[in-house]
């Protein structure tokens, strides 16, 4: 540690210097610290990429839930494992296949086609189901008897139904 004079002032900046000396000879444990010396029982390191890996990582949307990692399948879980080992988010990428997982989370969100036997299909309350419903209603949108053209559909659609939840008619006025 450094000390250092100041002159009192309204607002005074302070940038701390880290001190890697001092750290190696302090152990942080689960309710406060200790001296190396002092502590019984095993220490495990944590180097700063694992530190950093905490509060930087985030499990992507399409992972979902986790399968067991003892093979066994769940109806509910869609996540690839690689190997059985815990997952942690330093070594996420090396136990979770993500592309396979990606491609589950797909087939889950998809329905077969009642028409077109076998054939994939979006659910009906998709956002992207209920975007190509507003659009198809756009497309028998007439003005003076003509078409309207696509970048004016596209338009409507989000001025219209992009900007509120909700769509009424206090809100095309």
């Amino acid at each position: 540690m450094q000390s250092q004079e100041v002159s009192i002032k309204p607002t005074i900046n302070i940038v701390l210097k880290p001190d890697t000396e001092t750290l190696d000879e302090v152990v942080v444990i689960a309710y406060g610290t200790a001296k190396k010396e002092s502590l019984t029982g095993s220490i495990s390191v944590v180097d700063n990429k694992k530190i950093e890996k905490l509060f930087s990582f985030r499990i992507p949307y399409y992972v979902g839930p986790l399968r067991t990692g003892n093979g066994e399948n769940s109806k509910f879980a869609w996540a690839e494992r690689k190997s059985t080992e815990k997952i942690y988010p330093w070594n996420f990428e090396n136990v979770i296949d993500v592309e396979q997982s990606a491609e589950n989370f797909i087939r889950r969100m998809t329905n077969k086609c009642t028409y077109l036997i076998g054939e994939d299909v979006l659910p009906k309350d998709s956002l992207l189901y209920s975007k190509f419903m507003v659009l198809n209603e756009l497309n028998n949108l007439r003005l003076d008897g003509q078409k309207i053209s696509v970048e004016l559909k596209q338009k409507i659609y989000r001025d219209v139904f992009c900007r509120s939840r909700k769509v009424t008619q206090k809100n095309l006025i």
